[in-house]
Order: C-alpha cells, then sequence, then structure tokens
C-alpha cells in the first residue's frame, strides 16, 4: 500500500503532494506493477475472465505476472443497444413508480386491453407519461409502441406550446393523425397523462374510436 503522509502541510503543499500521488498511481497503473494485485482481489486474473469485462490478460510486469489491463479487447457486439435498452428499461420504471401510488395499474392495464379487444382495426394502445413518453400500459403489436409513444409526447407538447403562443384557452380533447393507412389518436387524461391508439383505417371505425378512447379515459383516475 502507497501512502503519502499530509500531516503539517500547508493548503498549496497539499494539493501539490496530491497530484504527485495520483500521477504515481497512474504511473504505476500504466505500467501494470499492480496488475498482480487487482487480479488477486478481483478475481480477473485469467483471460476468460478480463474478456468477460472487455479486457485482456496479458504480461505487464517484470516478473510476468497475468493482469486484466483496459481498452486491448473491443466490447461486445451490441453493447451500446444493450446500455441504451437498459437505460430505457430504467426511465420506464421511474416513470410507472411516479404515478403508481395515485394509479390502480391493474385497471390500467384493464383499460388498455380492453380497447385493443373492443376497437376492430386497432394495433395498438398506450397509457404513457406525458413528462418523459414512457409508457404505463400497452397492448397490441402491430407497432413499435413505445417508440410511437416517445414521438406523441413532442407531438403533444409542441401543440400545447402553440395553443399559448396563440393565447388559445382551454384544454385539448384530441389529437388525429391522418396517415395514408392509420389513424393515430391522442386523448389527454388528466394533466400528466395521455392514450395513444393506433388504428388501421381499413378496418377500424374512427368515431367508435374516439368515442371509447374518451369513455377509456374517463375511467382513469388521476
Amino acid at each position: 500500500m502507497h501512502k503519502t503522509d499530509y500531516v503539517g502541510t500547508g493548503t498549496t503543499d497539499v494539493i501539490e503532494l496530491a497530484r504527485k500521488s495520483h500521477k504515481s498511481m497512474l504511473l504505476r497503473l500504466v505500467r501494470g506493477s499492480l496488475d498482480e494485485t487487482i487480479s488477486r482481489y478481483s478475481g480477473l486474473g485469467d483471460e476468460a475472465a478480463c474478456k468477460e469485462t472487455g479486457t485482456m490478460a496479458a504480461p505487464r510486469s517484470a516478473d510476468g505476472a497475468k493482469g486484466c489491463h483496459l481498452a486491448m479487447v473491443p466490447p461486445p457486439p451490441n453493447f451500446g443497444s444493450k446500455y441504451l435498452n437498459t437505460r430505457k428499461s430504467a426511465d420506464s420504471q421511474q416513470a410507472l413508480r411516479k404515478h403508481q401510488r395515485v394509479l390502480d395499474m391493474n385497471n390500467v392495464n384493464t383499460i388498455v386491453e380492453g380497447l385493443l379487444g373492443e376497437v376492430t382495426g386497432t394495433l395498438a394502445v398506450a397509457l404513457v407519461d406525458y413528462e418523459s413518453g414512457m409508457c404505463l400500459g400497452t397492448a397490441g403489436s402491430g407497432l413499435d409502441v413505445e417508440i410511437a409513444a416517445a414521438g406523441n409526447m413532442s407531438v403533444m407538447k409542441a401543440k400545447t406550446q402553440v395553443m399559448r403562443d396563440l393565447g388559445i384557452s382551454g384544454g385539448i380533447e384530441d389529437i388525429l393523425i391522418t396517415l395514408e393507412s392509420q389513424y393515430h389518436i391522442i386523448r389527454p387524461v388528466g394533466e400528466t397523462l395521455f392514450l395513444y391508439l393506433a388504428l388501421d383505417r381499413q378496418q377500424g371505425n374512427l368515431a367508435m374510436a374516439r368515442l371509447k378512447l374518451s369513455a377509456a379515459g374517463k375511467q382513469i383516475k388521476v
């Protein structure tokens, strides 16, 4: 263990000693003189274990001891996407925790699944957190509802801002986006959530979808 004694030194001297101590430690790491110690305490002394952490075992010190050093093995495939999926999952859980104290989540799931079954031609349904764009409840597999929910959050915020800029009072009843083959309907629920429904134009009835979506929104107590 390498120690530096700071007793009896002034502030300026302490800063300089700390700088030198950090520099010395970094040099020891780079030269591999700490590899054996790191391997012993981390359990990453063999090549298989090192590869598991994106490092490589190789002789780095004078005595030939093996240890793990960084940046020698490229990260595993899809490392970035795995991180993003993990992050997205964490954000979803955070949004869920924010609302679950005031929402009956079993009721939410029943409502979104009910819309999927009751409204003919429905591709997907979601209850979405207005601030984060994360889904609190979903049903259907006709499209990637999480991507759609995040995008529709931006639509909601943009339309709300336009209403403010134009001095239009009152709230949004619903927003209808008409595509060549689909209808997308956004229905605010209170001030923190909105329901989103994607409908196939050939199979669905727009008037019925809006009616059912309105009724579902009233069932969700915020």
